[in-house]
């Protein structure tokens, strides 16, 4: 008996090839969208590098958190000291960039109150003087993406502070991959409503929504900490977050012309949300800038500018070179080639880092850090050192490269870790380079501080790299297709 196949009517053929033409037109549109996104124009002074100032002022600044011989558990704490120190000797403006703001940590934990401390200064400099204009930017992060704004940030605008959350949508997409669906087909919705789903950074924080869990999946960053007033300006590593209160971190106290490269980056993140950035003009006129003579030389950097300095600074140094670095991640896979490279010319190279095994409370597994230094060790054969942070509860949140030369020292720190995401034009960074010479108080500072943890004077500061030894296959892979999709967070 034969059966007969039923005829596909005219109808249903066209039906079918409309819908094969819009999930292909679909499917074209995520594409383009993902290329784009990864691909397009920077903004202006978005990328900068200033030119080399000639300064007398450059103070170090660290916050440290070790456990002493004694066995005691000692913190030392200088940094928002200095930035409060700096807001209240301001008279014509404030600045201020700092990417992590908010004290939401779980309850019952006990961190120092920087946001409090770091608001109040703000709002007592503002009664006490309100004809100077204070401008805070910060990140989204702090309102998880729109979904409620913290009682701090509602003060300090009450108070007649401006304060400016980044708009992110200028800059780069890192994770192309989530990227290009969600540009595609969330952001269009907004983020509306009341928030029903947990705050996964703690859960006395408000509820948020769904949209605010797509959002932070673009892993992008306006991650700068930085103030500038017409008296000093500071770069720094870290954050006023409480929960970040006991990190390990460097900053850099800065005069002089610099300060005026440091507006002009910052008057780019206001512009790029589509404000105007005019009052900056005045600030940059305001700025105190003596004679360009001095004992050092300060440049500032931004984004793909601070990697394109730290490979050239690698690449040259010579066979007896000295390099110390101080790094939260290290990830990047042209700085750990130009490292490897170094170390086989027969440069110095010592590392400090964070093992990456917590982060405010939760367990980690040891990426990038881990993996990565197992790659740098077996490659250099050994001639590349490196020493894990005593990590006791709290981050090496710090991002420094010192390179001892015959004749100087040169130093690039800031927010900028170095990892993809922080060096190839997809966060917003800053760092600044301090050259002086080898006897110039900075540069003592600077090695002294470096030379305590890597050596444990005064109390356990660094472990042996085989503390934490991983040579496990699978972590390292993970960690490199993570570094090279950005579908991650480091």
């Amino acid at each position: 008996m034969k059966r007969e196949i039923p005829k596909i009517s005219q109808r249903d053929s066209l039906r079918r090839k409309w819908m094969l033409v819009a999930l292909l037109g679909t499917i074209s549109a995520v594409v383009v969208t993902s290329v784009y996104g990864s691909i397009k124009p920077l903004p202006a002074n978005v990328s900068y590098e200033g030119r080399e100032h000639r300064t007398d002022y450059v103070r170090f600044l660290e916050d440290h958190t070790y456990v002493s011989s004694t066995e005691s558990q000692v913190v030392e704490q200088e940094i928002f000291d200095t930035v409060i120190r700096n807001i209240e000797e301001a008279d014509q403006f404030i600045v201020m960039d700092m990417f992590y703001f908010n004290s939401e940590h779980e309850a019952g934990a006990d961190f120092p109150p920087l946001t409090r401390r770091l608001s109040e200064a703000l709002i007592n400099k503002k009664e006490a003087d309100p004809d100077i204009e204070i401008v805070v930017l910060t990140d989204p992060v702090n309102t998880f993406y729109g979904a409620y704004t913290p009682e701090h940030f509602q003060r300090l605008e009450k108070s007649g502070i401006e304060v400016i959350f980044t708009e992110l949508d200028a800059l780069r997409d890192s994770n192309p991959f989530y990227s290009g669906f969600y540009r595609t087909f969330v952001q269009w919705f907004g983020n509306h409503g009341r928030g029903w789903l947990p705050n996964f950074f703690t859960s006395d924080a408000p509820d948020v929504t769904l949209h605010s869990y797509l959002e932070i999946l673009n892993f992008k960053a306006n991650h700068r900490k930085t103030l500038v007033t017409e008296k000093a300006g500071m770069v720094t590593s870290a954050n006023p977050h409480d929960a970040s209160g006991y990190h390990a971190n460097t900053g850099f106290e800065v005069r002089g012309a610099v300060l005026k490269d440091l507006l002009k980056t910052e008057k780019e993140v206001v512009e790029m949300g589509g404000r105007s950035g005019e009052k900056f003009d005045s600030f940059i006129s305001k700025v105190e800038v003596p004679e360009e003579n001095g004992k050092y030389k300060v440049q500032l950097l931004t984004e793909s500018k601070i990697k394109e300095r730290v490979l050239r600074e690698i690449r040259e140094l010579p066979r007896d070179g000295k390099l110390r670095m101080g790094m939260f991640y290290l990830a990047d896979r042209d700085v750990i080639e130009a490292l490897i490279g170094a170390a086989g010319r027969g440069a110095d190279i010592d590392i400090i880092m964070d093992i990456n095994e917590e982060a405010f409370g939760n367990e980690k597994i040891g990426i990038p850090n881990q993996p990565a230094a197992h790659e740098l060790v077996e490659k250099s054969n050994g001639r590349i050192n490196i020493r894990w942070y005593h990590a006791d509860g709290v981050q090496y949140h710090a991002k420094m490269m010192m390179m001892e030369k015959a004749e100087k020292t040169v130093v690039i720190g800031g927010s900028a870790n170095m990892t993809r995401r922080n060096l190839d034009n997809y966060n917003l960074e800053t760092d600044v380079v301090v050259t002086g010479s080898n006897d110039s108080e900075a540069v003592k500072d600077i090695r002294d501080y470096y030379h305590r943890l890597w050596n444990n004077t005064d109390g356990k500061h660094t472990l042996d790299y085989r503390r934490y030894k991983n040579d496990s296959r699978l972590l390292y892979w993970r960690y490199r297709l993570q570094e090279w999709s950005g579908m991650s967070s480091f």
